[in-house]
């Protein structure tokens, strides 16, 4: 009797149930887009309908493969691409921002763009796995896009979960904290009776919050939940591709192409989810690169160091590894922080009160730029590294003489 592959089992059941969930959300999102009488109202639910239906759509391969390989007719190799596809995609991201800015005021923003977002976050994250995979051996279709499937639904989830753990754990120190100080808790509680009171506009509530959340105390806080914890959380979570393969993988080579896979699946539901509108999409959506950058760079290396611990014992490049994908995680996160403060700062009229704040801010936008450049270059370091021989031999399941172009071509 033929033994049964219960993560490929898995595989099949969670995809499967994920785009009925996908389904579910576009279709409740489409019916309130078409009741939506303003464009402003419209153009949110339109997005997430847009998003579910792509999300939906990515899940397929997986679901497909897995019930193939279930009934004995798994898909090892697909159609080769051109190798001059990548001109391609780069020209399609140009064309896809020109068109995006176009929209933007057109009357059709609330049709055109949630179709124009998903192509717009969707190209770069494709051609960085390109750059972080080519000519590395890879896996079959089945484990890449089980992988990929992983990092877009399974650790989106579980780090959700886990930041919400964190984040109540937060306001039970901040609860302690306040039982301490009567005064300020006394404060809070007439700001709250203010915000909750008949008739305040939305404008009104942001002059009122605005100085509490301008106070040091509370931007520490802040920092630190941002710029630590939720690195230390995701970074441990990302890879879940790479944790649900232990015992599979066999090169640390493999590890970083999994771990690659895994953020690029992570990224993708992050950018999808921060769509936005207006004259500030095409400037939002060029930021998202960075961000889509640092988590696909940062999950590959972590991918890289658990095999490397998994089979060659090397705990201490894994410790090593982790604490720096967290200090570039948390920096990047520390300079977006920075801009949100300096922003809302400005915006009460008390930015002059905040020099440090403010120098951050101005550094940060060139901060962020510097970054995105090194999550590149190490995503193409590490790649060059990893083609050596002796560092890419494949395990049984990798098939040597797939090209370049059907490395994509497996994944995406």
């Amino acid at each position: 009797m033929k033994k049964v592959d219960w993560l490929t089992v898995a595989q099949f059941v969670l995809s499967l149930l994920a785009i009925l969930a996908a389904w579910g959300i576009a279709a409740g999102a489409a019916l309130l887009s078409l009741l939506g009488t303003a464009t402003e109202a419209a153009f949110p639910t339109a997005s997430l309908a847009v998003s579910a239906i792509a999300v939906s759509l990515l899940l397929l391969p997986s679901t497909i493969l897995a019930f193939l390989r279930m009934i004995g007719r798994p898909i090892q190799r697909v159609p080769a691409l051109p190798r001059w596809w990548p001109l391609v995609l780069v020209a399609a991201l140009i064309l896809t921002l020109l068109v995006g800015v176009w929209a933007v005021g057109s009357g059709l923003e609330w049709l055109i763009l949630p179709v124009l977002h998903v192509l717009a976050v969707g190209l770069p994250i494709v051609l960085l796995v390109y750059l972080g995979t080519r000519r590395l051996p890879p896996a079959s279709p089945q484990r890449q896009w089980g992988v990929f499937n992983s990092g877009l639904v399974l650790g989106p989830l579980l780090i959700m979960i886990a930041e919400i753990g964190a984040l109540v754990l937060f306001g039970l120190l901040g609860a302690i904290f306040l039982s301490t100080r009567p005064d300020l808790l006394d404060s809070l509680l007439e700001l709250a009776g203010e915000i909750t009171r008949p008739g305040v506009t939305t404008d009104e509530i942001a002059k009122m919050i605005g100085p509490v959340l301008t106070q040091p105390a509370v931007i520490a806080a802040a920092f630190v939940f941002v710029a630590v914890v939720v690195p230390l959380i995701e970074e441990a979570i990302k890879p879940i591709g790479v944790w649900l393969l232990f015992g599979r993988l066999r090169r640390p080579a493999a590890g970083f192409a999994a771990g690659l896979l895994s953020g690029a699946g992570y990224a993708m539901f992050e950018s999808l989810a921060a769509f936005s509108s207006g004259e500030q999409w095409a400037s939002v959506t060029i930021a998202r690169m960075g961000t889509a950058a640092v988590h696909v760079v940062t999950t590959g290396l972590t991918g890289w160091a658990l095999v490397g611990a998994w089979r060659e014992k090397r705990y201490l490049q894994l410790g090593l590894t982790y604490l720096a994908v967290i200090a570039l995680h948390g920096v990047w996160n520390g300079m977006t922080v920075t801009l949100l403060v300096s922003e809302l700062a400005a915006s009460q009229s008390n930015s002059q009160e905040m020099p440090v704040m403010n120098a951050l801010a101005t550094a940060a936008p060139f901060i962020l730029g510097l970054l995105t450049i090194l999550c590149i270059s190490l995503i193409l370091i590490w790649n060059r590294k990893l083609r050596r021989p002796q560092a890419a031999t494949a395990d049984p399941s990798i098939q040597a003489d797939t090209t370049d172009s059907e490395v994509i071509g497996n994944v995406l």
